[in-house]
């Protein structure tokens, strides 16, 4: 009978073993096992089955922590096109490679995305480019809603499809570790989400009208208890918003002093200066018509 003291030894000599094969198959181990008769392909496909199951069954998961996490480089995630290494399609987004295999009708050859398989080319996902100038993984000039986009897609893959590992190279040095190409990144990122919730704040303090354009007439703003998408108990008169950095106003439903029921109420006031009446307009009207 096999002892407990007789796995455990084996386990962590198998684990040491793998997480050898998997850090640095790229520099010296494969100088050597690619000699091997059955090839360099082979041996991969091997190493990544052999490190991947170790790390699922023991520890659940493809994480660096749990030491089943791969690092590959742009060469080597190129044969993860469909074409190559047993027909796997890897791509890779942000720095973050994920097997979209079973995706193949959208990514397999002579589909319509193939052309982000076999590479990191987070730039096109949210530009349209799929030029060969479009298909890169420099983002450094993207806006703040761009990469708020870049980062909505990146939360689908990570949900969506098997994580695989990092690619080294602009996102991810040798070691797996963030450069600061990424952190820069990431910096922006933070930044768009902090946009985002005060713009979220903006909006639930200042809820948008509705609007609507007539040939004969012109553009009619209202205000109604779901406009702008924040239902609430109250409708509201429309208002010109004035906000600081913003080149124009924008049409808010602002609670008229008849609808607020608590005086002391910390909700906008009709005079605030930030708001400013529409002409012609009365100034208890949930509906305004604007002459252009």
């Amino acid at each position: 009978m096999i002892s407990i003291k007789y796995v455990v030894w084996t386990s962590f000599l198998v684990l040491a073993i793998s997480f050898y094969l998997n850090r640095y198959h790229n520099a010296v181990t494969w100088s050597y096992l690619s000699k091997i008769s059955f090839g360099r392909e082979a041996l991969r496909t091997l190493n990544v089955a052999f490190v991947n199951y170790i790390s699922v069954n023991l520890f659940g998961s493809h994480s660096k922590e749990n030491l089943g996490e791969i690092l590959m480089y742009p060469q080597e995630l190129k044969e993860f096109n469909g074409k190559g290494a047993g027909g796997k399609l890897f791509l890779s987004i942000l720095g973050r490679i994920f097997d979209v295999s079973r995706g193949g009708k959208f990514y397999g050859p002579g589909s319509h995305y193939h052309f982000f398989t076999g590479r990191d080319a987070s730039r096109a996902f949210v530009t349209g480019d799929f030029s060969d100038s479009g298909l890169t993984d420099d983002v450094s000039d993207l806006d703040r809603e761009q990469l708020r986009g870049l980062k909505t897609w990146a939360e689908f893959y990570q949900k969506e499809y098997k994580y695989i590992g990092k690619l080294v190279g602009r996102y991810y040095d040798s070691k797996g570790y963030e450069t600061p190409y990424l952190i820069q990144v990431k910096e922006l990122l933070r930044g768009a989400d902090i946009e985002d919730k005060e713009a979220q704040k903006e909006k639930l303090r200042y809820p948008p009208c509705n609007s609507e354009w007539q040939v004969d007439k012109g553009s009619r703003v209202w205000c109604s208890k779901k406009s702008g998408g924040i239902e609430r108990s109250w409708v509201g008169v429309p208002r010109k918003l004035y906000v600081a950095g913003s080149s124009s106003p924008r049409c808010a439903c602002i609670r008229h002093p008849k609808e607020i029921s608590s005086p002391g109420s910390h909700e906008p006031k009709i005079d605030d200066p930030q708001l400013e009446k529409y002409p012609d307009c009365s100034e208890d009207s949930h509906s305004c018509w604007i002459k252009v």
